[in-house]
C-alpha cells in the first residue's frame, strides 16, 4: 500500500489533497487548513512585495518565538528594542537606540537594575529587561536611555 508524501498516511498519494486549502507544517508534520498558517510579506529588490504562507503552523510558530524569547538575555533585549521602536514610531517619537548600545549599557550596569540595583533576572518575569527613558519628551535616543 502506498504512503502519502504529504501527510504520511496510507492509502492515497499527495494528489489526493487539495493543496490550495491544506498545508503540512514543516515543524510538526501535521496537515492543517491553510488558515492555520500565517501570511508573510517579503520585500524583493526594487521594492516589490511578495505575499506567501509560512511553512510553520501558527501554533508551532508561536512556540518557536516563545522559546527564542526565553533563550537568552540578548533575545529579550532584542524583543524590548523592537517593542520600544514600534511604540515610538506609532507615537511619532524619534528613536535611535540599537542592540549593541543596550548590551553595553547592561554590562556597564553589571546586569543590575538602574533604579533598584537588583540583579536583572535571566528568567522571564520579575526583574526582567525593560527600556526606560529618562526624559520621555526628548524621544528614545542614546542620550535619553
Amino acid at each position: 500500500m502506498q504512503t502519502c508524501s504529504f501527510c504520511g498516511q496510507l492509502g492515497h498519494n499527495k494528489r489526493w489533497h487539495d493543496i490550495s486549502t491544506e498545508k503540512q507544517c514543516r515543524h510538526c508534520n501535521s496537515v492543517f487548513p491553510i488558515s492555520e498558517f500565517r501570511t508573510r510579506v517579503k520585500t524583493l529588490s526594487g521594492g516589490n512585495r511578495r505575499h506567501y504562507t509560512s511553512n510553520i503552523c501558527s501554533k508551532c510558530d508561536a512556540q518557536r518565538c516563545k522559546n527564542r524569547y526565553r533563550s537568552s538575555l540578548k533575545e529579550r533585549l532584542r524583543h524590548a528594542l523592537g517593542s520600544a521602536r514600534h511604540k515610538c514610531k506609532k507615537e511619532g517619537i524619534p528613536f535611535d537606540i540599537d542592540l549593541n548600545y543596550l548590551e553595553e549599557l547592561i554590562e556597564e550596569q553589571n546586569k543590575l537594575c538602574f533604579y533598584t540595583k537588583e540583579p536583572l533576572s535571566e528568567e522571564v518575569g520579575n526583574n526582567g529587561v525593560s527600556i526606560d527613558r529618562n526624559d520621555p519628551s526628548k524621544g528614545a535616543g542614546l542620550s535619553t536611555t
